[in-house]
């Protein structure tokens, strides 16, 4: 998935500057929901190498991207980079088709991705 590529609503935020990155060689992507107030992580499980060639991946949901404290929570974990924005872009199309535009609450969405693990 190419940031061009982004459903709609979600767009590539601007490198975060808290605690997970701050001190680490490997930048977290993040992307975020242009009306709501949640984004996704990519993040790599070991973040000491400096390099993301065969290194499997955290994706996390921060309920607050304003807010670097807000709630980070562990979706699911993938084999690399490439399956990590695979199952990105399946969460946020999820999260557009049954919480965005139907009636579905967010962590309904979040306990799904979880048991995917």
């Amino acid at each position: 998935m190419s940031d061009n590529e982004m459903p709609t609503g979600w767009q590539k935020a601007d490198q975060p500057d808290d605690e997970l990155t701050r001190y680490n060689p490997q930048p977290v992507t993040e992307y975020e929901h242009t009306e709501t107030n949640i984004a996704i992580q990519l993040i790599p499980s070991d973040q000491q190498t400096g390099s993301t060639s065969g290194e499997s991946y955290r994706i996390n949901l921060r309920s607050d991207p304003e807010d670097t404290a807000g709630d980070i929570e562990l979706l699911t974990n993938a084999a690399d980079h490439e399956a990590a924005l695979g199952v990105a872009r399946k969460f946020m199309n999820t999260y557009n088709d049954q919480c965005v535009e139907g009636d579905t609450r967010l962590d309904t969405i979040v306990q799904e991705f979880s048991k995917s693990d």
